[in-house]
């Protein structure tokens, strides 16, 4: 993946790239869009900062938070999907962030969000925080790992089902899939979605906005109705259903629990090293 292009609203991306880099040392739980957002902002310097505390990224909430004092006052910045913070951007910003989101993610891109604020120290709470109109918005490309369309056609072509479930959001996820030729027209936004997740498993094909939670519910919904299933993936998010899965697949370049927990690992993140033991 990599960064396309950033927007900001209100917002001064200097202070906020010398305030991530004040306190990015600091930050645990480093996943691969953290990575990206250290190396963006290393062109920008970096302040002494105290009394630094975070709430690290998960899968299931979406979100990071970091604060810390820098000089006399405390700043803070909230990352997250759309859907994950958008109660905590203020009104007179929120229809532009609304619609340049939706037109990002409509080109297939993944959207991320940055709230900045500065003032008093913030509780590691996100319900606490009040809402900010200082905005910085990260365009990034996913790249698709070498050799994905080809396997894909293979598994078709041997009456093998394909799932693809995913935590991104809808729009981003079926523009995608036209680039590697999954019919789109099962697809359903999990986020969204009321109907029972054992029934969806087995009539859906494409999943967005998935927890790690909802992950596994699929893998286990489709073993119930006896199928056996291999799921490939990368990230923390997807141990669960790593664990869970008949066969498991990771890629060389994710993330070492993930590679640790598959049963193969996939060198340089290439499908077709997969040909032999199709």
């Amino acid at each position: 993946m990599n960064i396309l292009y950033v927007k900001t609203i209100n917002a001064d991306e200097l202070k906020i790239g010398e305030f991530y880099n004040s306190v990015k040392d600091k930050i645990v739980g480093v996943n691969k869009t953290q990575s990206l957002l250290h190396e963006y902002f290393s062109k920008y310097g970096s302040l002494q900062s105290e009394d630094f505390d975070q709430i690290p990224f998960t899968s299931k909430q979406k979100y990071s938070l970091v604060t810390a004092k820098v000089g006399s006052a405390y700043q803070t910045l909230l990352f997250g999907a759309h859907t994950s913070i958008s109660n905590k951007i203020s009104e007179n910003v929120q229809d532009e962030v609304d619609k340049y989101v939706e037109e990002e993610e409509k080109k297939g891109n993944r959207v991320l969000i940055g709230a900045f604020f500065e003032g008093e120290k913030s509780d590691l709470n996100i319900e606490s925080l009040k809402k900010s109109d200082k905005i910085i918005i990260f365009t990034i490309e996913e790249e698709l790992n070498p050799g994905i369309t080809d396997i894909l056609q293979d598994l078709k072509n041997q009456g093998i089902a394909i799932k693809i479930i995913s935590g991104d959001s809808l729009n981003s996820v079926l523009r995608i899939l036209q680039k590697i030729g999954i019919d789109n027209s099962d697809a359903v936004d999990l986020s969204a979605n009321e109907r029972d997740l054992n029934e969806l498993a087995l009539s859906k094909t494409v999943f967005t906005r998935a927890t790690p939670e909802d992950k596994l519910k699929i893998i286990q919904a489709l073993q119930r109705n006896d199928f056996k299933v291999a799921m490939t993936g990368d990230g923390i998010n997807d141990v669960l259903s790593i664990k869970a899965a008949d066969v498991s697949i990771s890629m060389e370049h994710a993330s070492k629990i993930a590679r640790d927990t598959a049963d193969i690992v996939l060198l340089n993140n290439d499908f077709l090293s997969s040909d032999d033991f199709l």
